[in-house]
């Protein structure tokens, strides 16, 4: 998959009615580059959903941005989630090889 087919998927996890490519294509440019940024990290969270919902209520002719908003809300709490279970995966996997090498 390419990197857009994958931040679709992720973007399609975490909306309710409507998949992503039924979006306008404002929204659609919003989500993809909003999403790229969250998850690579190019800035702090609320400046990349700040910037991102402002666009979107400037070039997007509904309510659009609240849809923009909350996404980006579900995208970082899951990647904050994943990373916290990563790091409890390497904290658990080191703790058993250091044990094995005491025991030895």
């Amino acid at each position: 998959l390419n990197k857009k087919d994958k931040l679709t998927n992720i973007i399609n996890r975490f909306m309710k009615t409507r998949k992503l490519n039924r979006q306008n294509k404002v929204i659609q440019v919003c989500l993809l580059l909003g999403t790229y940024e969250i998850m690579t990290e190019t800035a702090p969270k609320n400046v990349i959903i700040n910037e991102w919902v402002e666009l979107s209520k400037v070039y997007s002719p509904d309510d659009s941005h609240k849809l923009v908003n909350a996404v980006f809300e579900k995208v970082y709490e899951a990647k904050i989630n994943s990373n916290k279970k990563y790091h409890l995966w390497k904290i658990i996997a080191y703790w058993n090889l250091t044990k094995k090498r005491i025991h030895k």
